[in-house]
């Protein structure tokens, strides 16, 4: 880094120059040094923290008022918001590989969610599902995994989607780009009450 005595195209630049440069100024001297570029680095953890975080997100301001009333005690003994209480208590489920829930506290007792096999066809290198549960009542969403290995165990480097479960359809399409030449796919849906479900064998997936 380089400390600037006199002005230099201005006496109080800032910012960068070209792909040269970076002037600052923190009010006690003023500076130049290289410009480098921030590194993004994500994990497959961090990817797979960052799916839930957005299905969270949503879903929150889908679920009932009965819902929403569970999450004031947890709230109250942090004091924060209901919300708060909500995605920091999933999310501490989540970074130890369990599901979420809708309602506080968890209850892994309750049923297990079912899907069956999905079906499937390939549209421009994605991949559209219909997924067929059983027990749908009891599905809140599925985890989307994909690798070329068949006996691939469900994990946070291999997550690609999080999707909520549509009550009113027993099938709906979800795309998501796959790698050619092949993937299998595994679906793991989880319940409203923080319980995971089957993983039925994977689909195989040519892509053409």
């Amino acid at each position: 880094m380089v400390k600037l005595k006199g002005p230099q195209f201005a006496g109080t630049a800032a910012g960068s120059f070209g792909d040269i440069l970076t002037y600052s100024d923190n009010h006690r001297r003023k500076s130049a040094r290289k410009k480098t570029k921030p590194r993004v680095t994500r994990t497959a953890k961090q990817n797979g923290i960052r799916r839930m975080m957005t299905f969270l997100s949503k879903q929150w301001a889908v679920l009932s008022q009965a819902d929403w009333q569970t999450w004031s005690t947890p709230a109250e003994e942090t004091s924060v918001a209901n919300y708060h209480a909500f995605i920091s208590y999933n999310m501490k489920r989540w970074r130890n590989w369990n599901p979420p829930t809708q309602q506080w506290p968890a209850d892994e007792t309750q049923p297990a969610p079912t899907v069956l096999k999905p079906w499937r066809f390939i549209q421009w290198h994605a991949l559209k599902l219909q997924i067929s549960a059983v027990g749908d009542a009891t599905t809140w969403g599925y985890l989307m995994h994909q690798d070329p290995n068949s006996l691939f165990v469900p994990a946070f480097g291999n997550l690609f989607g999080i999707q909520p479960n549509r009550i009113a359809q027993a099938e709906f399409p979800y795309y998501a780009p796959i790698n050619p030449p092949f993937t299998h796919v595994k679906i793991r849906p989880f319940g409203f009450t923080g319980v995971w479900g089957n993983i039925p064998n994977p689909l195989f997936v040519p892509v053409s």
